[in-house]
């Protein structure tokens, strides 16, 4: 497997498990009696969904902070 073909792989396997993240942590929310902790559990999940739809675009072409970097 080529470089970029490795890099497109493991964009889209962190795009997946994102997205698997969102919906247990939707999933968790619909279980939460706290109005607080279904907030937040809803928050995390729009912010994995979002980290699934940033991995899958790949990196910036203007070399911008990459997902990785923007959670360190």
């Amino acid at each position: 497997m080529s470089l970029w073909g490795s890099i497109m792989s493991n964009a889209l396997y962190r795009a997946e498990r994102c997205r698997d993240l969102a919906e247990e942590c939707r999933r968790v929310a619909a279980l939460c009696t706290s109005t607080e902790m279904r907030s937040h559990y809803s928050l995390l999940a729009e912010h994995y969904s979002t980290l699934a739809e940033t991995e899958e675009l790949g990196p910036p072409a203007y070399g911008g902070l990459t997902t990785s970097t923007a959670l360190t």
